[in-house]
């Protein structure tokens, strides 16, 4: 990969204690879209005693990094960071093809040791345990410098001595002491680290390597979310939701904008819509000239002068994410508003200008009906006759409810394949011919493995070992269930009860579990 880039950093190798490969276990334009991949190579490259390269999918197998084209086993720890369960036989899949033995039990002194991170394995290590040296769970900022303090202090002590030491670090988890790990945040968003000095790529839009957000600079004005979706990970993983401070923010963007060639924002949070300060951050990025866009917004939170700021900023598509229309399933889910606030919503938005609109929703929830998905179509119909005539001018993208761990319907279990299948059938038929519909569904196959991997244990390291070595496709998913005659749709259908023991049961997630009982416990109840 011969890629040009701004803030790229280069380090002489001599002298370096630390050689750090940071990983990113998808192609370069989805990891250069992440901000936690930014904000760790300015951390890891603050230090002197630190060098960081970063390494994604795109380059043929085995990998060689961005910044100096050596092989990952030239570096002695590899971060990897963890998005999303479907990246999990990716990171086997390169340690393999790098030379590097996948489970830990076989690395030796030789070997680099192996950190993982990121929102999915912070909810549930177990999957990759037996895989993983280290595993961050929570929030790095403060983690990372303790950890890479302790490397430099125990350099030459040993692997076990070293992995021993990083146990004792809060928010470290080593699976080989199997130590009990609290997560761990930044309390005041305001003290943790933003990257200023981002990095952007001098290529053109239609390049493999242009950022899905473009060329952007990433904002991140909140964390966690305090809204308590029932099916929700950020609502209960990143707890409590956290704001940065109008101050910290306005300092961020003239500094960060200083480096990083761009005038184009992406602002990022979960709850980014809730912040306090919201129409006061957009108006100075208005008046400063810059372009702006925001993520998904909660709808009670829209009103014209939010929708205006919007448009003057350049973003083309307001975004909403009402999951459903069906009051019986709002309640059930913990996300209600009133029956008529999305059409009042798609009327704004029309009167304000915007041609397009973009809605998530989500299918096979617990308790859902036949009746409940007509209410969708009916409902994106009403939508389209307000005036979004354009084709494709109402962008529809539909997920399959996938139980989370952490999170109260971690209880329940996927709708079934025949069900889903016949949902979908259902939408395609009412929808599909209608011009002013984009409507896009995921793959089945892959959010059922992903229910799979999300609930599972160390107990499937086999299974995934096995599917990275016969190549990571779904068909390897296929060979996998024949081979360790299994199957997946029976294990992801199953509701479990409060005595089954989760894998992620050792991970102390910051607050009672009886919260997360006594909101599953209100959904059953809601559902005839």
């Amino acid at each position: 990969m011969n890629l040009v880039e701004y803030n790229v950093v280069k380090k002489d190798w001599r002298g370096i204690p630390i050689k750090f490969a940071l990983c990113y276990p998808n192609m370069y334009r989805v990891g250069m879209s992440c901000l936690a991949i930014h904000l760790l190579y300015e951390l890891l490259n603050s230090r002197k005693d630190v060098l960081c390269e970063r390494f994604f999918l795109d380059q043929n197998m085995p990998l060689t990094s961005i910044e100096s084209k050596r092989y990952l086993n030239s570096f002695n720890i590899i971060g990897f960071s963890l998005q999303y369960e479907l990246d999990y036989v990716n990171f086997i899949k390169v340690l393999l093809e790098s030379g590097i033995p996948p489970l830990s039990k076989d690395r030796g002194e030789s070997d680099p040791i192996i950190c993982l991170g990121g929102p999915a394995i912070t909810s549930n290590p177990g999957p990759l345990a037996n895989f993983a040296d280290v595993i961050f769970v929570g929030e790095v900022e403060d983690t990372l410098h303790r950890f890479l303090d302790t490397v430099i202090e125990f350099e030459g002590r040993g692997r076990i001595e070293l992995l021993e030491n990083v146990s004792k670090i809060p928010g470290v988890y080593v699976p080989s002491f199997d130590n009990r790990v609290k997560r761990v945040w930044v309390e005041n968003l305001d003290d943790a680290h933003h990257a200023l000095k981002q990095i952007i790529p001098v290529c053109p839009s239609n390049s493999p390597f242009y950022p899905v957000l473009g060329k952007s600079f990433l904002l991140e004005i909140s964390r966690g979310c305090g809204f308590g979706c029932r099916f929700c990970l950020e609502s209960y993983n990143y707890l409590p939701m956290r704001f940065r401070s109008f101050g910290k923010i306005l300092a961020i963007v003239n500094e960060g904008l200083r480096f990083t060639p761009t005038n184009n924002l992406i602002i990022i949070g979960s709850a980014a819509f809730a912040h306090p300060n919201l129409k006061d951050i957009l108006e100075y990025l208005y008046k400063c000239g810059f372009r702006f866009s925001l993520p998904s917004l909660r709808l009670d939170f829209v009103d014209e002068e939010l929708l205006k700021f919007l448009k003057l900023g350049g973003q083309r598509t307001p975004v909403f994410a009402p999951e459903t229309v069906s009051q019986k399933l709002l309640k059930i889910i913990n996300k209600r508003f009133e029956e008529d606030l999305l059409f009042d919503v798609a009327k704004l938005v029309k009167n304000i200008g915007f041609n397009n609109i973009k809605l998530y929703f989500m299918i096979g929830l617990p308790g859902e009906s036949i009746e409940d998905i007509e209410l969708i179509i009916s409902s994106l119909r009403k939508i389209a006759d307000i005036g979004f005539d354009y084709s494709k001018s109402i962008r529809v993208s539909f997920s399959f409810f996938v139980p989370k761990p952490n999170t109260p319907f971690q209880w329940f279990g996927m709708d079934s394949k025949k069900s889903l299948k016949k949902k979908v059938k259902l939408i395609k038929d009412a929808l599909y011919g209608d011009r002013r519909f984009d409507i896009r569904f995921p793959n089945l196959r892959e959010s059922i493995v992903q229910a799979f991997i999300s609930r599972s244990g160390p107990d499937i390291a086999p299974i995934l070992l096995f599917v990275a070595k016969n190549g990571g496709s779904l068909s390897s998913w296929y060979a996998a269930e024949k081979f360790f005659n299994f199957s997946l749709e029976d294990i992801v259908v199953n509701k479990l009860d409060f005595k089954y023991k989760f894998p992620w049961d050792s991970i102390d997630i910051g607050y009672d579990s009886s919260l997360l009982m006594n909101e599953y416990s209100k959904s059953l109840s809601l559902i005839k």
